[in-house]
C-alpha cells in the first residue's frame, strides 16, 4: 500500500493535516521512502490540492481514449485547429503586475491628455527578407510516418544591426520626418513610445530623446500584445512580400514604400485606436497576453 501512488499520497494528506509545511513533508518521505521518494514538483501539488479542497487522493476524472478514425476528412479538420493555436511566452508574476500597472497608467494618461493621440508616436522593429518564405500557415502539411520531412525554404535577410548608433540615427530622422509631414506635432511634444529592446534603452539613446523634447511612455517588458506594430501592422506588411525575392535592400525598399503608401491611412489608424481596448483588456485578465492578438 504504502508504495503505491494512493499510499504516498495519503502520507502527504496525513502530514498535511498535521499543518506540516511541504520542506517537513518532504523529509519525513524521504526518510520512509529513500531514492524512490516522490519528487518535490508532486509533493507540492498535492499540497496545493489539498489547500484547494481536494479531500481524496484520486485523480480528476478524465475521459477515457476516445475511438480512432483517420481519414482524409478528420485529417484536415485536425490540422485546420492546430495550426491556429499559438502558445506565447509564458509569463513571470511581476511581468503579468508590471503589465497591468503600466496599462492603468496608459489609460489614466490618455485620458488626461485631450490630444493624446495625436501626439503619439509608437514603433518597432522587424527583419524584412530579400526572400519571405510563405507563412507556416500557408505551408504547413501533414507526413504519415513513414514520408520524409518536406524541405522548406530558409529566410534570406537583409542584415542591418539594430544598435544605438543606428537607433539615434532612425530617431533624428523621425524627427525630421514629423517637422515636414505633421506640423505643430513638434511643437505639441511628441509622445514616444518603443519597446525595452537594448537599444532603445541606452544612455545615449535616452539623451537623444530627451535632446530631441520627446516625452518617452512607459512600455512593459514581453508585450507584443500591446504593440500596434505587432499585433496590426508587420503581418500585414509583409504579407504581399512572401514568396517573392529581391536581389538587395535597393529592390526590397520600393516594395515596402509601395505598400506603406496605398495602405489607407484609416488602417494605421485603426490600429492606433485599438491601444485603449488592449490595456483594458490586458487589466481584465490580470496581465496575461491577449488571446487571439494578431502577431
Amino acid at each position: 500500500m504504502e508504495n503505491s501512488e494512493d499510499g504516498k499520497r495519503y502520507i502527504i494528506w496525513f502530514l498535511w493535516k498535521q499543518n506540516k509545511c511541504g520542506s517537513e513533508i518532504l523529509y519525513e518521505k524521504e526518510k520512509v521512502y529513500g531514492s524512490k521518494c516522490p519528487g518535490k514538483s508532486m509533493v507540492y501539488e498535492w499540497i496545493d490540492r489539498f489547500n484547494d479542497g481536494h479531500s481524496t487522493v484520486d485523480d480528476n476524472p478524465r475521459p477515457g481514449r476516445p475511438k480512432t478514425c483517420s481519414n482524409q476528412e478528420n485529417i484536415k479538420i485536425i490540422s485546420n485547429i492546430l495550426i491556429k493555436i499559438d502558445v506565447p511566452k509564458l509569463l513571470s508574476e511581476s511581468q503579468r503586475i508590471e503589465r497591468v500597472r503600466v496599462c492603468r497608467q496608459l489609460l489614466r494618461i490618455s485620458k488626461k491628455e485631450p490630444r493624446f493621440f495625436d501626439r503619439l508616436v509608437t514603433g518597432d522593429e522587424t527583419w524584412l527578407h530579400f526572400y519571405e518564405p510563405k507563412t507556416s500557415l500557408q505551408t504547413s502539411q501533414w507526413k504519415r510516418r513513414h514520408e520524409a520531412t518536406p524541405i522548406r525554404p530558409r529566410a534570406v535577410a537583409s542584415a542591418v544591426t539594430i544598435n544605438t548608433e543606428y537607433y539615434v540615427q532612425v530617431l533624428k530622422k523621425l524627427r525630421e520626418a514629423i517637422k515636414s509631414k505633421r506640423r505643430g506635432k513638434l511643437s505639441s511634444h511628441v509622445l514616444l513610445q518603443h519597446d525595452n529592446a537594448p537599444a532603445h534603452t541606452s544612455r545615449r539613446t535616452l539623451d537623444e530623446i530627451q535632446h530631441l523634447a520627446f516625452e518617452l511612455l512607459p512600455y512593459p517588458p514581453y508585450s507584443p500584445d500591446l504593440a500596434p506594430s505587432n499585433y496590426w501592422l508587420f503581418s500585414e506588411m509583409k504579407r504581399p512580400l512572401r514568396g517573392k525575392r529581391f536581389s538587395d535592400f535597393e529592390h526590397l525598399r520600393p516594395a515596402v514604400n509601395s505598400w506603406i503608401q496605398g495602405t489607407p491611412e484609416k488602417f494605421f489608424t485603426t490600429g492606433i485606436n485599438k491601444l485603449p481596448s488592449n490595456w483594458k483588456k490586458c487589466i481584465e485578465v490580470k496581465g496575461e497576453f491577449i488571446e487571439n492578438y494578431e502577431q
